[in-house]
C-alpha cells in the first residue's frame, strides 16, 4: 500500500481499550479494521453480488491479559495493524508497556479524534439505539440480533466505538460508499458504489499465537533494528513472490500459522502441485511478473486519490494478464495429470471460476476505456476530445504543437548527419524536468556536436548519450506543456467520472487481487520446495492429537536461513520427540556448538508448516501446534530498565503462564544472572513445572551440565547434546546432535579462538583443574549454618537430590509468576521478585 496512508486509508488500524490492572491483570478490547483479506464465496460470482458482498472487515478482541501484555503482542503480531488509537486515559505504566509493544513493531501511534470520549459505547438508551441502528446500516442487516455475543464485550465495544468514530468523518459510516456515481454518456445507466464492512469476534485461537520474542527467535521477519541480511529470515526465504501483493499475503500467512488440519492440507495439495509441475509453475510465475499491484490502485480508488494511470494499469490487466492466467489454468486445469488429482476442484471452484467471473464483470469496464480514454499517445492518457466541448481544439493545438517538435527534430537530425554522416540517429524523448528534448546516444560526440552545431543548448552529459535542445524546440515544447496542463484540466470533470465509474468494479478488482495474491504465494512455495540449493523441501505430515500418536519427527532437517548464509555447509539433524517418552529435551554441548540453531530451527520449521510450506528436511511428521513460546536472551532488557535476571523471570513466567500441552517451547539459556545454584535451583525448578504440570514439546538448551539428571526422575525429559571433537588441545565443532548429555564444558576453547592471551588462557586452565578436584563433601561440612543446615549456595547443595529445596524452588517461581507487575517501575519489580527470593531463602 501507499507509504503515506494514515489510519483507516485502506490500510489496518487497531483501537485498543485497557481497563485498570488488577493483581496485575488487565481485560483488553481491540478494534480492527482493515480490507477484506482471503478468498470468499462472493468472489465467484456476478459482479452485482460482489457489490453487495462487505469490503472491509471489523474484529472485535477481547481478553485478559498480563503486566507485560503479550496477547496484545501476539494479536498485533499476527495482524500487523499500521496504525493504532489508544484510550489517553490509559495509565502511564500501562501506555508505556503497550507504545513499547507499538515501537517495537513499528505500528504507528495515532490521536483519537475525540480523546478518551470516544472510548465509551454509550450508555444512554436512545443514542445507544441510534448507534447500533447505524452499525447495522454499515452491516447490511436489519439489526444487530446476529451479533448479540459480540455486544455483550463491553470493552471491546469501547474501542469500537472510537474506531466508529474515526471511521465517520471518512465516509466509511455511509453504507453507499459516497452515493451513486454520476453515468458517462453512451455507457449506460449510473452505477451504485457501496461500501458494506462484516463484524466478526476474533479469538487468540483461531490461529497460532507469536508474540514478537518468538517470531524473532524463530527469524521470522528482517529484523528492522539492524542492516537486512540476505537469507535472514523465514520470510525472505520463501519470498519468491512476482508481485506485490503475494509478498504482503505472505506475510500475513507467516504471520498466522493454521491450526486448522484441512486447510493446511489443502495448501500443501496446491504447493505440490505446482512443485511437480514445473511448465505449470513457470508460465504461471511469467504471466505474474507483469501484474500490477491491483491492490494499491484499489486502495487508490478507494481513497479517491486515483488518476487516470491507475484506471489505465487496471485496464492493462484485464485485457492482457488476466486472459494470460485463464488461458493457463484452464489448459492445465484440464491436463490428464491435473484432472486426476485430489485439487482439480479446488482450482476450478477456487481459482478459475473466479477468474473467469471477474473477466465477464470487467466486460463493462473495458468498454469505458475504449469508448472514453484516448489510448494513442502513451504514456499520456487523455479523455477523447468528443466528451468535452473545449477538448477539441486543445487537442488540434496539441497535434499542431508534436508536428512543431518533430519537424524541429528532423532538421537537427539532417544537419547532423551532414556533419557525421554514419554517426549514431538523434532521439527526441521526453524528460521529466525539461520536457521535450534530444539525446545523441554516444557521449563521446559532444565536442563534435558543440562544434557543428553551434544553437543547440547541452543540458547534461550521461553515460546513456548526450541530452540537448535548441531555442525552438525550448519554446515548442514549453507550448506542448502548456497544452497539456490545460487540457488535464479542461478534462478533469470527465475524468473524475470515469475514475468514480472504475471506483465501482473495486469489488471486483479486490476478488481477482485474493486469488492472484494466493496463487503467487502457493508458488513462491513450490519454488523454494523445488529449487533450495541446499537439499529437498518434504510435504509434513500432520498428526491428529486424537488418535494418541502425537510425536515430533524430522528426518534430516535443516535450519531454513542458515543453511543458505554464505559460507555455511549445514550439517542436518533429527528432531525426534515423542509425547510420553521425550517431549522434553535438554540440550547441552559447548558454545558455538549449533545448540541455538538446532532448538531455534524447530521453531521456524513448525510455524513454516503450519503456514503451509513444505520443510527442509529428508521426512516430517508433526502435530498442530498451537502457541510458540520462546525464551532465548535479555534482548533489549537493558533498554527497558531490567537486568538481565528479572527479564527472564518475567519470560519464564510467561511461559508457565500461557504454555499448553498443545504448545512449543524454545528455551536458550535459563538461571544466568544471578548465583550459580539459584540458577541452577530455578531452571531445575521450572523444567519439573513444565514436565509435570503443562506438558508442552520443550527443547531447553542450557549449560547447566547438573541439569541432565532431571532424566533420571521425569520420564518425558531426554539428554541431547551438539557433538565436537578435541585433539591436540584443539576443539573442532561437528554440528551434530547427538544422544545423551555433554559433561566437558569446551569454555577455554572457545576463548582460546578468541584469541585471548596466553596468561589468561593459562590462568583459566589452573583454576578450572582446581575446581574439578575440589572435595565437595569437605567444603560442605565447613560450611554449615548454626543450626545444622547447608547453606544454599555452597558446593554440594544439589536440588536434583534434595526434594525440599526443590519444593522452594517452585514455590518460588510460581509465586514470581503471580506478582502484580502493573503500575512498577524496574527497580520497584526487582524488589518484589528481591522480597519473594527472601522469603525463600535465595540471593538474586
Amino acid at each position: 500500500m501507499e507509504d503515506d496512508a494514515g489510519p483507516l486509508s485502506g490500510v489496518p488500524t487497531v483501537t485498543v481499550e485497557v481497563t485498570p490492572s488488577v493483581n496485575g491483570q488487565s481485560r483488553v478490547g481491540v478494534a480492527l479494521w482493515c480490507p477484506r483479506r482471503g478468498q470468499v464465496a462472493a468472489d465467484a460470482q456476478p459482479l452485482e453480488q460482489k457489490r453487495m458482498s462487505p469490503s472491509h472487515t471489523i474484529t472485535l478482541f477481547e481478553f485478559i491479559d498480563g503486566d507485560r501484555f503479550l496477547n496484545l503482542d501476539s494479536v498485533l503480531v499476527r495482524e500487523k495493524p499500521l496504525w493504532c488509537f489508544l484510550n489517553p486515559k490509559l495509565g502511564d505504566s500501562q501506555r508505556a508497556v503497550v507504545e513499547e509493544i507499538l515501537s517495537r513493531l513499528g505500528i504507528g501511534l495515532a490521536t483519537p479524534l475525540k480523546a478518551e470520549v470516544g472510548f465509551r459505547w454509550p450508555t444512554d438508551q436512545s443514542k445507544r439505539q441510534a448507534l447500533e441502528l447505524e452499525l447495522a446500516a454499515i452491516l447490511n442487516q436489519p439489526d444487530l440480533n446476529g451479533h448479540l455475543e459480540i455486544m455483550n464485550q463491553k470493552v471491546a465495544l469501547n474501542a469500537l466505538m472510537c474506531l466508529l468514530c474515526e471511521m465517520r468523518p471518512l465516509g466509511l459510516m455511509d453504507p453507499e460508499g459516497g452515493g451513486q456515481t454520476e453515468g458517462i454518456e453512451g455507457l449506460g445507466e449510473a452505477i451504485s458504489a457501496t461500501n458494506f464492512h462484516e463484524l466478526f469476534l476474533g479469538t487468540l485461537e483461531s490461529c497460532m499465537r507469536l508474540d514478537s520474542a518468538a517470531a524473532d527467535a524463530i527469524m521470522l521477519f528482517p529484523d528492522k533494528r539492524g542492516p537486512t541480511q540476505p537469507n535472514g529470515s523465514v520470510f525472505t526465504i520463501l519470498n519468491q513472490c512476482r508481485t506485490k501483493m503475494g509478498s504482503r499475503l505472505l506475510d500475513s500467512w507467516l504471520r498466522q500459522p493454521l491450526l486448522d488440519r484441512a486447510a493446511i492440507e489443502e495448501r500443501y495439495d496446491f504447493v505440490g502441485l505446482f512443485k511437480d509441475d514445473m511448465q505449470l509453475r513457470g508460465e504461471l510465475q511469467d504471466a505474474l511478473r507483469s501484474a500490477p499491484d491491483i491492490e494499491m490502485i484499489v486502495a487508490r480508488l478507494r481513497r479517491s486519490r486515483a488518476n487516470l494511470q491507475d484506471v489505465y494499469r487496471l485496464y492493462r490487466f484485464c485485457i492482457s494478464n488476466l486472459p494470460s492466467f485463464l488461458e493457463i489454468l484452464e489448459r492445465f486445469a484440464d491436463s490428464e495429470a491435473v484432472a486426476s488429482s485430489a485439487v482439480h476442484g479446488q482450482l476450478q471452484d477456487k481459482y478459475v471460476s473466479a477468474l473467469k467471473q471477474a473477466q465477464q464483470d470487467f466486460a463493462n469496464f473495458h468498454g469505458l476505456v475504449n469508448h472514453v480514454l484516448d489510448l494513442t499517445d502513451l504514456p499520456d492518457i487523455r479523455i477523447k476530445p468528443e466528451h468535452a466541448p473545449a477538448l477539441g481544439e486543445l487537442a488540434d493545438q496539441l497535434e499542431n504543437a508534436k508536428r512543431e517538435i518533430s519537424e524541429v527534430h528532423q532538421v537537427t537530425q539532417e544537419e547532423w548527419e551532414s556533419v557525421k554522416a554514419k554517426g549514431a540517429n538523434i532521439r527526441l524523448e521526453q524528460h521529466k524536468e525539461h520536457g521535450w528534448v534530444m539525446r545523441l546516444p554516444n557521449a563521446n560526440d559532444e565536442q563534435l556536436l558543440r562544434k557543428e552545431i553551434p544553437q543547440l543548448t547541452i543540458m547534461s552529459i550521461l553515460k546513456n548519450g548526450v541530452i540537448f535542445t535548441t531555442e525552438e524546440l525550448q519554446s515548442w515544447a514549453a507550448e506542448y506543456a502548456r497544452l497539456v496542463q490545460e487540457y488535464e484540466q479542461e478534462q478533469q470533470v470527465v475524468a473524475a467520472k470515469v475514475i468514480g465509474t472504475a471506483a465501482t468494479y473495486v469489488p471486483v478488482a479486490e476478488a481477482v487481487a485474493r486469488a492472484i495474491a494466493e496463487l503467487d504465494v502457493l508458488l513462491s512455495f513450490a519454488h523454494i520446495a523445488a529449487h533450495c540449493p541446499s537439499g529437498d523441501y518434504t510435504r509434513p505430515t500432520l498428526l491428529d492429537a486424537s488418535a494418541g500418536n502425537e510425536r515430533i519427527r524430522l528426518v534430516g532437517a535443516r535450519h531454513p536461513c542458515v543453511e543458505l548464509q554464505e559460507g555455511v555447509t549445514f550439517i542436518p539433524n533429527d528432531y525426534v520427540m515423542e509425547r510420553q517418552t521425550s517431549r522434553f529435551q535438554i540440550v547441552t554441548g559447548p558454545n558455538m556448538g549449533g545448540k541455538s540453531t538446532f532448538i531455534r530451527g524447530l521453531g521456524s520449521l513448525v510455524a513454516m508448516a503450519q503456514a503451509g510450506s513444505f520443510i527442509p528436511c529428508t521426512e516430517a511428521e508433526l502435530p498442530i501446534v498451537d502457541t510458540i513460546l520462546a525464551r532465548v536472551g535479555a534482548g533489549d532488557a537493558a533498554a527497558r530498565g531490567l537486568s538481565t535476571f528479572m527479564a527472564e523471570m518475567l519470560e519464564a513466567s510467561t511461559i508457565v503462564r500461557t504454555a499448553t500441552d498443545r504448545s512449543l517451547v524454545i528455551i536458550d539459556e535459563l538461571g544466568r544472572g544471578t548465583s550459580t545454584f539459584d540458577g541452577f535451583g530455578l531452571a531445575w525448578a521450572i523444567s519439573e513445572y513444565m514436565i509435570s504440570k503443562i506438558g508442552c514439546w520443550t527443547l531447553f538448551a542450557t549449560h547447566f551440565h547438573e541439569l541432565t539428571a532431571l532424566t533420571e526422575e521425569q520420564e518425558a525429559a531426554v539428554n541431547r547434546h551438539v557433538s565436537a571433537h578435541v585433539e591436540d588441545g584443539r576443539v573442532t565443532f561437528l554440528y551434530e546432535v547427538k544422544p545423551g548429555p555433554c559433561l566437558e564444558s569446551f569454555g577455554i576453547h572457545v576463548a582460546e579462538m578468541a584469541h585471548f592471551p596466553k596468561k589468561v588462557l593459562e590462568c583459566a586452565r589452573k583454576k578450572a583443574r582446581e575446581l574439578e578436584h575440589f572435595d565437595t563433601a569437605a567444603a560442605f561440612k565447613k560450611r554449615k549454618l548454626s543450626n545444622g543446615e547447608a547453606r544454599k549456595d555452597a558446593p554440594g547443595f544439589n536440588p536434583a537430590t534434595d526434594s525440599t529445596e526443590r519444593n522452594n524452588l517452585i514455590s518460588f517461581a510460581q509465586e514470581v509468576s503471580r506478582i502484580p507487575m502493573d503500575g512498577l517501575d524496574a527497580e520497584a519489580k526487582l524488589a518484589q521478585v528481591r522480597s519473594v527470593a527472601g522469603a525463600h531463602g535465595l540471593a538474586v
